[in-house]
């Protein structure tokens, strides 16, 4: 459980984008009822991508999640939208769980990327927006480490919300 006494704090979903193959795992294309997932995975799917989902049980198969998950809700104070706060730094740890790749949150769709682009700047983590990071790509590495250090920024410095 991420936070004890908040059993309905995982959050339904987080999205990425991983490099482009040809299945689409059957079991996850059930979340995609909502109407805005559907649009989402839609204008994906259309460019060429594989969606996919990801939540809280995939941030749990990293090995430090139990260690981070205590700091992050003991040591950053993550303020009234505690849930999205929670997600906003939990999903780096997701995303490295899955061996890296692109993210993008559900109300980002491509105008021009096209799949076959392999991650830029050789893995490196990379932020296409200011303010906002709905569009990230880096290799697993790089999840972990910016994972780390915004959950060191958060200690330090007080949520950031990631």
């Amino acid at each position: 459980m991420p936070r004890p006494d908040c059993p309905s704090c995982e959050h339904r979903y987080r999205l990425m984008l991983r490099k482009p193959t040809r299945r689409v795992l059957a079991k996850e294309s059930l979340k995609f009822r909502d109407p805005w997932l559907a649009a989402w995975r839609y204008a994906w799917e259309r460019a060429g991508w594989t969606t996919r989902i990801l939540n809280l049980s995939h941030a749990q198969q990293m090995p430090e999640f139990d260690d981070f998950n205590q700091t992050l809700w003991t040591k950053v104070p993550l303020g009234q939208g505690y849930e999205y706060d929670f997600q906003c730094y939990i999903r780096y740890l997701a995303m490295a769980a899955v061996g890296g790749g692109w993210m993008s949150d559900y109300d980002v769709i491509p105008t021009y990327l096209p799949p076959d682009v392999e991650l830029p700047n050789r893995g490196t983590f990379t932020v296409y927006q200011q303010h906002v990071p709905a569009l990230m790509s880096g290799s697993k590495e790089q999840w972990q480490k910016v994972a780390r250090r915004l959950l060191d920024q958060g200690v330090k410095n007080g949520s950031w919300a990631a």
